[in-house]
C-alpha cells in the first residue's frame, strides 16, 4: 500500500469530522462515544496537524494577511472551477482522485483546502504516475494551470502561515535556529500522529456501525471508482 501523503490525511480527517455531524451518522456514532466533546477533541487534533491558526486573521499594519487571504480566495474562486472542469470532461478518473472530498470553501480553510488541491495536481507529475496522470497535468498547463499560477497559490499560502507565525510572537528563531526548526518539526510530527491516530480509531468505528454506502462515501471510505476492487480497498481501514 502507498504511504498516505499529509495532504490526504488531512483530506480524510477533514472528510469525517464534516460528515460525523449529519443527523443519521452523528447518532449512530454517538451510540460509540463520539460526544460532542470527542468532536471538539478532533477538531483541534486536525487545527494542530494543519499548523496554523485558525482564529480570524489579525489586520496588520499593512493589510498583509487579509490582503494574501483574499488573493488566495480570488485564486481559489478562478482555478477551483477551471481544474474540475477540465478533469470532468476529459480525465473522470483523475477527477475522482484530485477532488475527493475537496471543495471550494472560505476563510483560513483555504489553506489546507488549496494545499492539499496543489499536492495532488504535483502528484500528477510525478515520476511513478500513470501516463494518464501525466496526460491530465499537461491538459491542464495547456489551459492556463501553469507552474507559475501553482507557484502564486504557493507564495500566499507561505505568507500567511509566515504572517500567523509572526503574530503568535515567535521571536526565538534568530537566537538557534536549528533547535528551534527542530523542535517545530519534531511538533508537527507528533500533531499529525495524533490526529492520524484519532482518526483510525474513529474511521475504524465508523466502517463497522455505518452501512449506508451513500454514509461511507461522505465520510470518505469509498471512492467514486468504478472497479470493484477499488471500492474494496478505500473501505478498508488504513494501517499505516
Amino acid at each position: 500500500m502507498a504511504k498516505l501523503r499529509r495532504s490526504d490525511k488531512l483530506n480524510q480527517m477533514l472528510a469525517l469530522l464534516v460528515a460525523s455531524q449529519k443527523k443519521k451518522i452523528a447518532k449512530v456514532l454517538a451510540a460509540h462515544g463520539f460526544t460532542p466533546d470527542e468532536y471538539a477533541k478532533g477538531w483541534a487534533l486536525f487545527k494542530n496537524a494543519v499548523g496554523v491558526s485558525f482564529s480570524t486573521p489579525a489586520t496588520t499594519s499593512t493589510g498583509g494577511q487579509n490582503n494574501d487571504l483574499t488573493a488566495l480566495d480570488a485564486w481559489e474562486n478562478k482555478w477551483f472551477p477551471i481544474i474540475s472542469a477540465v478533469l470532468q470532461a476529459n480525465f473522470p478518473a483523475v477527477y475522482d482522485r484530485v477532488f475527493l472530498n475537496l471543495s471550494q470553501t472560505g476563510g483560513v480553510w483555504l489553506i489546507p483546502s488549496v494545499e492539499m488541491l496543489l499536492e495532488r495536481l504535483a502528484a500528477l507529475s510525478d515520476e511513478d504516475a500513470s501516463q494518464e496522470d501525466k496526460d491530465a497535468r499537461d491538459l491542464l498547463t495547456k489551459r492556463g494551470v501553469d507552474q507559475t499560477v501553482v507557484d502564486e497559490a504557493k507564495q500566499l499560502i507561505e505568507n500567511l502561515k509566515t504572517l500567523d507565525e509572526q503574530t503568535k510572537g515567535d521571536e526565538a528563531d534568530s537566537e538557534d535556529d536549528d533547535s528551534v526548526q527542530d523542535a517545530k518539526k519534531a511538533a508537527k510530527k507528533a500533531a499529525e500522529e495524533a490526529m492520524w491516530s484519532f482518526y483510525k480509531e474513529w474511521s475504524a468505528i465508523a466502517r463497522v456501525v455505518i452501512k449506508s454506502k451513500k454514509e461511507l462515501k461522505s465520510l470518505g471510505f469509498l471512492k467514486t471508482d468504478s472497479k470493484a476492487e477499488s471500492k474494496d480497498k478505500s473501505s478498508k481501514p488504513t494501517t499505516e
